[in-house]
């Protein structure tokens, strides 16, 4: 699959820029050196492994891309929105799932069916994936587009005799032999070709088998029963050789013979073909698709079938060279060029399908926003003043007063008819909402409290999303925290939406989530028994049978002051939350478990405006708390316990492990080293990041490009700043960025489970 990545991004790369404007290529620490293009088109960003899906959201959306290519199985973000396409080979572990181990077989099941139905389009490599995905899946066919692989270009350039007779003497083949290139997993069946060979050598000229690829979960099997057989002689095991040495293999064998159980495409086929090698394989899955009439079939379960086979090419008169010339003729019908073809005319195709509703049929769809307010006459004019200057053109503005007497109505007078508003006694802030909801006259809801804004613009980005993804009934995006006088106190831990993981924290953010009217009505609306987590009870309920779409764009301001009821009453507000996650999903995980014991012994009862100590008696008292908490769940105990040690690990090896790149949130660490994308005629870097580090010390960066030292730059004051060096003289594309901070700080505020130690934010690095 790789392999397959690196040829249709390859194709990808080799279209005008009439077709494509420019490609931004993800890549994680382990891959990053496997993906180079050499065009100025392509732009790599290594991912973080933390929250990589945030990360390439963000540079989704600020880069206005057009659709997300997920080659490797798993598309993520799930719920990116713009078109999306993520490329599943087959299907292999649900009709063989005695081949995978639990984990594995839980994540292929996870994964597989969620990118399926996420994805705009789904690319496969042959038809026989094709169909078996749309029947497990329940999935049109329409939806799944059958992209077939090639041979890597080894196999398009012949070699020599003479470079095959000393691939043969390097690694002692003899010149009868048969080939296997397999990795030893257990669907590829070694047994069936090693019980034929040792039936062949029983009545014919000896034959060898040669098996080449990587060990896998049946090797030691294999390597068992070639010694039970006898065959120790007669059997090479060589393990992964180079495609060019595989070549030559291919071109001196007797035949390639695939007994294989199950293949998604069956590459050797294809390999075989190209090198003169005739093929024997199994007549089941691909296998027949892709060798058509050029291979002698068998039946994988009865290896005197592949012996019969073996026999005929062994013939001087038999099909040999009828085999071999017709697997050359269809080796010619598979190219990586038809591959990028199809894979670019797929895409063209959805976002062709994407574009049309925005420019043509589809109106801004009609939002009202919903404001309960009591008694907050200091903050709501600028509330109103963040609505109204959206400037949105179907916008529906509810005010919900619960009778404030300190001067809110005279307020809300001041605006007139552009905003309709109700002051009457309520039951508190959920009943209020729904009264509002009750009102509205705009298919999609806002609720933005009196003491919270929104930026500019974010009705029309929402409004996009909605109008292009009919599926999705709730949007959320980032917000940030900010002071009781405005100034600003850091982004809200925001995250892409993931069910179970809403079961540990609330990475929702209020102010910056939307929803559907319908998707309202069908929960139930807010709950009025809760007063303090209403909204995350609403997450997660519209969670169970709704679809969330994350947009990594800040959409609004959420103040935090002491007045607020969420910090003035603390302890009341975690029983609420923890209860509330039991009910839900039945126990509560020790994230909140944690918090709460962080509350209860590290804090006075409002302090949570500024970071806390670790605590390792809080963490102790956590674990206990959340074991009675679960204490009807006993089967949940060890994964307490887990959770409970997740946090421990990971403050030991966060400071230690040298983490070089930038967070999901877009902190760095001590150290941050990352390669920028010179563009042409470009004589400068600008660095635009934020200092928002607790403490009255100063913050000093300390910047090289290319190992050398452009200057240490010193912060006094928290906010965001800039930083412009010279380029050095190059001709690379990409120029070397090292950026080492003077101090670090972890961030356990927002509890035991974020022990990173960060030091700044880096919002964007370029060059002009």
């Amino acid at each position: 699959m790789e392999n397959y990545a690196r040829n249709v991004l390859d194709q990808l790369v080799r279209r005008g820029v009439s077709d494509i404007e420019s490609i931004c290529v993800f890549t994680s620490p382990r891959n990053h050196d496997l993906l180079r293009f050499n065009d100025p088109r392509v732009r790599t960003v290594r991912v973080a492994d933390l929250a990589p899906a945030q990360e390439i959201l963000r540079h989704l959306t600020r880069d206005t891309a057009d659709l997300l290519f997920c080659p490797l199985v798993d598309l993520e973000p799930r719920d990116a929105p713009l078109p999306s396409f993520v490329t599943i080979p087959d299907l292999q572990h649900e009709v063989h799932p005695e081949f995978f181990d639990e984990r594995t077989l839980a994540a292929l099941r996870e994964i597989y069916p969620t990118s399926v139905a996420s994805a705009s389009t789904v690319f496969t490599i042959s038809e026989f994936s094709r169909q078996s995905m749309a029947r497990v899946y329940a999935v049109d066919t329409a939806k799944i587009v059958v992209v077939p692989l090639d041979v890597d270009r080894a196999f398009r350039q012949p070699r020599g005799a003479e470079d095959a007779r000393e691939v043969r003497r390097r690694y002692g083949v003899p010149e009868r032999y048969v080939l296997y290139p397999a990795i030893t997993w257990p669907h590829k069946n070694h047994s069936a070709l090693l019980r034929a060979v040792r039936m062949f050598n029983d009545d014919h000229a000896p034959v060898a088998a040669v098996l080449t690829g990587s060990a896998g979960p049946a090797h030691r099997a294999v390597l068992g029963e070639i010694e039970a057989l006898g065959l120790g002689t007669r059997v090479l095991v060589l393990g992964h050789i180079p495609q060019r040495d595989l070549a030559c293999l291919y071109a001196n064998a007797l035949a390639l013979v695939c007994p294989s159980l199950y293949e998604g495409f069956g590459l050797p086929i294809l390999e075989a073909f190209h090198s003169g090698c005739p093929v024997i394989c199994s007549g089941l899955t691909s296998c027949p698709e892709i060798a058509g009439d050029a291979a002698l079939y068998i039946d994988p379960h009865a290896p005197e079938t592949i012996v019969e086979a073996m026999v005929a090419v062994d013939d001087p008169a038999g099909p040999r060279g009828a085999l071999v010339a017709r697997g050359r003729a269809r080796a010619e019908r598979f190219s990586w060029a038809e591959a990028g073809r199809l894979t670019f005319a797929a895409m063209r195709a959805a976002v062709d399908a994407a574009r049309r509703p925005i420019l043509v049929e589809t109106p801004s769809p009609p939002i009202t926003v919903v404001t309960p307010s009591f008694n907050q006459a200091k903050f709501i004019t600028e509330t109103i003043e963040s609505v109204l200057s959206q400037n949105y053109p179907d916008l529906d503005f509810v005010v919900m007063d619960g009778g404030s007497t300190d001067g809110t109505q005279d307020i809300l007078r001041r605006y007139g008819d552009r905003i309709r508003w109700v002051s009457e006694r309520d039951d508190g802030q959920a009943d209020a909402v729904n009264k509002g909801v009750a009102l509205a006259r705009g298919e999609i809801i806002g609720w933005l409290n009196s003491d919270d804004t929104y930026l500019p613009k974010a009705l029309a980005k929402v409004a996009r999303v909605f109008a292009t993804r009919e599926d999705v009934d709730v949007v959320y995006g980032d917000a940030d925290h900010v002071r009781e006088d405005g100034s600003p106190f850091g982004p809200y831990p925001t995250a892409p939406f993931d069910y179970q993981r809403l079961a540990e924290t609330c990475f929702i953010c209020q102010p910056a989530t939307f929803v559907r009217r319908r998707a309202l009505r069908d929960v139930g609306g807010v709950d009025p028994r809760l007063h303090f987590c209403m909204d995350y009870d609403l997450w997660i309920r519209l969670g169970q049978r709704h679809r969330f779409a994350y947009l990594p764009e800040v959409l609004a301001r959420s103040r935090l002051h002491k007045e607020a009821k969420t910090i003035a009453s603390r302890r009341r507000v975690f029983r609420e939350i923890i209860d509330t996650v039991h009910r839900h999903y039945g126990f509560v995980p020790f994230e909140w478990a944690y918090g709460y014991a962080d509350h209860l012994f590290n804090r006075a009862p409002r302090d949570v405006l500024s970071a806390g100590r670790p605590s390792a008696f809080a963490w102790g008292a956590g674990v206990l708390l959340v074991l009675w908490f679960n204490r009807r769940q006993p089967a949940y105990w060890p994964k307490c316990l887990r959770r409970a040690a997740r946090p421990l690990w990971r403050g030991v090896t966060s400071g230690a492990s040298g983490f070089e790149a930038r967070w999901g949130d877009r902190w760095v660490s001590k150290r941050y080293v990352g390669e920028v994308m010179v563009v042409p005629a470009a004589t400068r870097i600008v660095i635009r990041g934020r200092h928002e580090m607790p403490g009255r010390h100063p913050l000093m960066l300390s910047v090289f490009l290319d190992h050398v030292s452009t200057g240490a730059h010193v912060f006094h004051h928290r906010g965001p700043f800039t930083i412009e060096a010279a380029l050095p003289e190059t001709d690379e594309q990409t120029v070397r960025l090292e950026i080492v901070a003077n101090r670090t700080f972890r961030p356990l505020y927002r509890g035991f489970r974020d022990a990173r130690l960060l030091s700044w934010i880096l919002d964007d690095v370029r060059t002009r």
